[in-house]
């Protein structure tokens, strides 16, 4: 692909990422999008061929983006400062990104239906492997169901990526908000 042909493409996709962001899938207009991305509303057809698989492909870049996978590897530590670090991670990149948080959390309603549950399936995973490693070394209490504390952890931070701008419009308490939601989880998991 050519520089004129690739970048036209970013563009496209940066002017996705925001009219998404802000209008959901139903309200985006893909001559805004176009416009905004300084290219000929076909050319965003000849893409990605659809306003649905535009959104679908703004949605898996979000969640490739957000994927726990993408922190930096760390084997040092115990298990509660583990499971800090993934929240910390996805915290900072939620609120690095809130037009990804936007799309992925409207994508859940939307077309990008299935890529915004793999997304969430593979988050609350990691968390919960973290949770099911600390059970087996008793830090965890055993009677935890591992999937549930995940699944809340990550709605509360998912919650402050969708409410922060409400509550918290200068962004003041987020590292009051994610300490609290680590001691939420913690306090509920230790013995």
């Amino acid at each position: 692909m050519n520089d004129d042909r690739r970048n036209s493409k970013e563009y496209i996709a940066k002017a996705a990422q925001s009219e998404f962001a802000e209008h959901g899938f139903s309200g985006a207009r893909t001559d805004r999008i176009a416009r905004s991305a300084g290219v000929n509303k076909q050319l965003i057809y000849y893409y990605y061929g659809s306003k649905s698989k535009l959104y679908v492909a703004m949605a898996r870049l979000a969640a490739q983006d957000l994927s726990l996978q993408n922190q930096p590897a760390s084997s040092q530590g115990s298990v509660t400062e583990k499971l800090r670090t993934h929240l910390k991670f996805l915290f900072d990149r939620l609120r690095s990104r809130p037009d990804f948080a936007s799309i992925l959390i409207g994508g859940a309603r939307e077309d990008a239906k299935e890529t915004a549950e793999q997304w969430g399936r593979e988050t609350v995973n990691v968390i919960a492997s973290t949770v099911s490693e600390g059970q087996g070394l008793g830090f965890f209490r055993d009677d935890a169901d591992p999937q549930l504390a995940a699944r809340q952890a990550v709605t509360l931070i998912l919650g402050y990526s969708a409410l922060g701008p409400i509550m918290d419009k200068d962004g003041e308490s987020a590292p009051i908000w994610l300490d609290g939601a680590a001691e939420l989880l913690l306090g509920s998991l230790v013995w």
